[in-house]
C-alpha cells in the first residue's frame, strides 16, 4: 500500500535556504605565536533548512568552520579548523560552540572568518549568508 508523501523536509544535503547568525563571544583575541586558542561562538540557525549534525548520504553534516586570513584579508587557510554541532538544529534553533583553532607560528595581525559548512555541500556564505570574524592578535 502506498503513502502518501507529505511535504518534504529540507536538509543539508538538498537545502532550500541556508542561513546562520554567527555570533563570536569576543571580536578581537590575543595569543603566542603556535599556541592554541579557543573561540566561543553563539550560533543559531535562520532558515527553514534542517542542520544534521551527522553525515547523511556521505555528506551534509554541518560544521562551525574557520578561514584564516592576513591583515589585508588575503586567504592563508582556507580550511582553518572546524567544529561541531551537538545535534541536529531545527529553524530557529540556537547552539554555542567552541572551536579550538592553532595561532600562527609568526607574530602578525590575522583576522579569523566563521562560517557554517555543510560537508561535501557547501559553505553558508556560498549561498548568501554572512560570516563572522575575529581579530586574531598573535604576539
Amino acid at each position: 500500500m502506498l503513502r502518501p508523501k507529505g511535504p518534504s523536509r529540507s536538509v543539508v544535503w538538498n537545502p532550500r535556504t541556508l542561513a546562520a547568525r554567527i555570533r563570536p563571544a569576543v571580536d578581537q583575541v590575543t595569543v603566542r605565536a603556535g599556541e592554541s586558542f579557543n573561540l566561543e561562538m553563539d550560533v543559531r540557525n535562520e532558515a527553514e533548512t534542517v542542520w544534521l549534525k551527522e553525515m547523511r548520504r556521505d555528506r551534509g553534516a554541518v560544521r562551525l568552520g574557520a578561514h584564516l586570513l592576513d591583515e589585508s584579508g588575503r586567504m592563508l587557510e582556507y580550511d582553518y579548523g572546524r567544529a561541531d554541532l551537538s545535534g541536529d538544529l531545527t529553524w530557529g534553533a540556537r547552539e554555542k560552540i567552541k572551536i579550538q583553532l592553532p595561532a600562527p607560528s609568526c607574530p602578525g595581525l590575522f583576522a579569523v572568518v566563521l562560517d557554517m559548512v555543510s560537508e561535501g555541500v557547501c559553505w553558508f556564505a556560498d549561498r548568501g549568508s554572512t560570516p563572522a570574524r575575529v581579530r586574531l592578535d598573535v604576539i
